[in-house]
């Protein structure tokens, strides 16, 4: 427990430094009134959460199969679980993200998904060793780990499209 309290006090120390967005400051001019801008389309949650489930399967698939052909340790027999365990996981860890980020048409940051979702999967790990033999403490890391990638996608950039059609200070 003591190890799942101080996971999350780093992940709450260096999420707000990571989430903050620089603004470029518009230059102040005078400018004719013009129309008003197209509002950017809503950003929804479904393309992330999607992407996210399709690239972790198909990251562990990746993984699984890499890790094992670099182990050898496949054989006639069958594979070796912990060699696919080990590939599975690293597989999921980095394809959650990446499918997010490209289900979100890659406004996001990809890079803080990668953090988030390292962050979650290792929480989840810790979790699911006090729900041994439990299909909740199997899945629920899983669902968790791609809730939060999904949320830090969306919040963790409004794209350039919504920074551009930000109102400029008029005098």
């Amino acid at each position: 427990m003591r190890t799942i309290a101080i996971g999350l006090a780093g992940l709450w120390a260096f999420a707000g430094p990571l989430a903050a967005q620089r603004v470029r400051e518009q230059p102040r001019t005078v400018r004719a009134p013009s129309a008003p801008a197209a509002r950017p389309a809503p950003r929804d949650a479904a393309g992330s959460i999607v992407g996210g489930t399709v690239g972790g399967i198909a990251g562990a698939l990746v993984g699984g199969i890499i890790v094992n052909g670099i182990s050898g340790q496949c054989g006639y027999s069958g594979c070796n679980g912990s060699a696919l365990g080990f590939g599975l996981s690293r597989g999921w860890m980095v394809g959650v993200p990446l499918g997010a980020y490209i289900g979100d048409h890659e406004r996001g940051s990809f890079w803080m998904d990668l953090v988030v979702s390292a962050v979650a999967q290792e929480a989840g790990v810790l979790l699911a060793r006090n729900w041994r033999g439990d299909v909740v403490g199997t899945v629920t890391p899983v669902l968790f780990q791609i809730a939060a990638v999904s949320a830090t996608e969306l919040a963790s950039g409004a794209g350039p499209a919504a920074r551009d059609t930000l109102p400029s200070c008029q005098r």
